[in-house]
């Protein structure tokens, strides 16, 4: 009886602390819970009791699940109602912004639409949107024809570089996310130098600095060459441009052929950033235009981990696009809720490396010095 009146007690002490942490802030909405063993270890309570417990506390809408995720801290019924919309354009890795941002407005108790920006709008114009509560305008950029319309009276995010704010863009007051392409280069470029390698080139796709459509790469370039300068290595002649700027996506790997033929024969250069995956692919399409054999291949970088590219073993750095999606989710969530006032808020995304092994890849520990880019 007593060890029944105990766990009892432990039950409503875990029930107990758990609304009023909730209620009080103490535990935000959208926090994640410890799992049910680690609570059941902390309340020296069984599985089934921790999980009898939180089921009361789901059904109270104090706490909410998500399959296998976990359990989050729940939004109060009058908030549930609210909606926050992403528009999309068409691309490749729409999938994943929309599983990031899904996914953060659901733990924070809200609702979410996703679609196509010119649907949206027509919605929009036909008066059939729900109410929103923040909009995500993916889909608008220097290239999109259709772009959300702008508003003072619902949160907006887009997804820009801080450096491209004009005062007369209409959606100047939007809070931005945006890649830190920097970063992403002086990452690129410290990991070759760590592998042993000095004289590392960089291909661009960009021709100057302020072309808006192409300022990431002339950003990523921006970091190689911070990381190449903290080095002391002098990069003059490390910087293969290219004579016009690809016209579309599907053009950037030829672009990128055409300014990495510059650079066979160099035997100083033994490793290269590219500007993104197509850049890396279009020197791979010179070295075996120039019948380079894959032996003397330099060491090479590129940028957004594409599958086609890296059957080459191709090291790469990954563009987490469903970080993208949760964090304009959160900061609609935090307009939208007042918690977040003031100016536009600029985000930067981190990137991931992808290291792969390859026989181009390593110099240092293998016995090997770096392979001169040399025609033999």
């Amino acid at each position: 009886m007593a060890q029944r009146k105990t766990t009892g007690e432990r039950r409503r002490s875990l029930a107990d602390s758990l609304r009023r942490a909730a209620r009080d802030g103490s535990l935000p909405v959208g926090t994640m819970l410890p799992t049910v063993r680690e609570l059941s270890a902390e309340y020296q309570l069984s599985v089934f009791a921790v999980s009898k417990e939180l089921q009361v506390l789901v059904d109270e809408g104090i706490l909410y699940t998500s399959p296998r995720v976990g359990t989050f801290v729940g939004q109060s019924l009058e908030h549930i109602s609210r909606c926050f919309l992403l528009t999309t354009a068409s691309a490749p890795f729409i999938p994943f912004i929309k599983l990031g941002f899904e996914e953060r407005i659901a733990q924070l108790g809200a609702s979410s639409l996703v679609l196509p920006v010119d649907e949206a709008v027509g919605n929009l114009h036909a008066g059939t949107l729900p109410e929103l509560s923040g909009v995500f305008d993916f889909a608008t950029s220097e290239r999109s024809p259709v772009a959300w319309p702008s508003s003072d009276d619902v949160p907006l995010v887009r997804f820009a570089d801080r450096d491209v704010v004009e005062p007369s863009d209409p959606h100047h007051h939007a809070d931005r996310i945006y890649f830190d392409e920097a970063g992403g280069g002086r990452q690129a470029t410290s990991y070759l130098q760590r592998l042993g390698h000095t004289r590392i080139a960089y291909v661009a796709l960009h021709t100057s600095e302020d072309h808006a459509y192409y300022l990431w790469s002339a950003k990523r370039m921006h970091g190689w060459r911070d990381a190449m300068d903290r080095a002391g290595q002098d990069v003059s002649d490390l910087i293969f441009l290219p004579a016009e700027e690809p016209s579309d996506l599907y053009d950037e790997t030829a672009t990128a052929a055409k300014a990495a033929r510059a650079m066979i024969g160099r035997a100083d250069i033994t490793a290269v950033v590219g500007a993104n995956d197509n850049a890396i692919a279009g020197l791979i399409q010179a070295l075996r235009e120039s019948h380079v054999p894959e032996s003397r291949w330099p060491a090479m970088v590129g940028f957004d981990n594409q599958a086609e590219v890296n059957r080459h073993v191709l090291t790469s750095l990954r563009l987490p696009w469903e970080d993208v999606g949760r964090a304009a989710a959160q900061l609609l969530w935090d307009r939208s809720s007042g918690q977040l006032t003031g100016p536009p808020e600029f985000v930067s995304i981190a990137m991931r490396m992808i290291a792969r092994p390859g026989t181009n890849h390593g110099v240092l520990g293998s016995g090997r010095s770096a392979k001169a880019l040399a025609v033999t």
